[in-house]
C-alpha cells in the first residue's frame, strides 16, 4: 500500500499481475477496521493510517472489491473541480437505468 505514489513508485512496488500494465489496484477511503486495527492505532502512536493498514495485510490480510471508475484527487482543487464539471455532465446525461426518464 502506498499513499498518492509516483507513477515510477506504482510501476516499481504496486504490480498486479492480473492487471494490464499500467494499472493499479487503489483503496479510496471506504473500510469496515477490525478491532486490530484500533489496536494497531493506539499502539502506533503518530503512525500512518496508510502504513498501518498494509502492516496488517502483511500480517492479517485484506478484502476488497473491484469497482470500475474514475479516480479523483478531491485534495487537488484542479482535479476537485474537474471531478464536480464530470459529475455535472454525467447528471445531464439520459439515465441508463431501464424505465427511467
Amino acid at each position: 500500500l502506498a499513499e498518492k505514489p509516483t507513477r515510477e513508485f506504482a510501476d516499481e512496488h504496486l504490480v498486479t499481475p492480473q492487471l494490464p500494465a499500467g494499472n493499479y489496484l487503489a483503496s479510496f477511503g471506504h473500510y469496515i477496521l477490525t478491532f486490530s486495527t484500533f489496536r494497531a492505532l493506539r499502539s502506533n502512536k503518530g503512525g500512518h493510517f496508510t502504513h498501518i493498514l498494509d502492516e496488517l495485510r502483511l500480517s492479517e490480510g485484506v478484502d476488497g472489491v473491484l469497482i470500475e471508475g474514475e479516480r479523483w484527487d478531491l485534495g487537488n482543487m484542479q482535479t476537485y473541480i474537474q471531478c464536480l464539471q464530470a459529475q455535472a455532465q454525467d447528471d445531464q446525461a439520459p439515465s441508463k437505468r431501464s424505465g427511467s426518464r
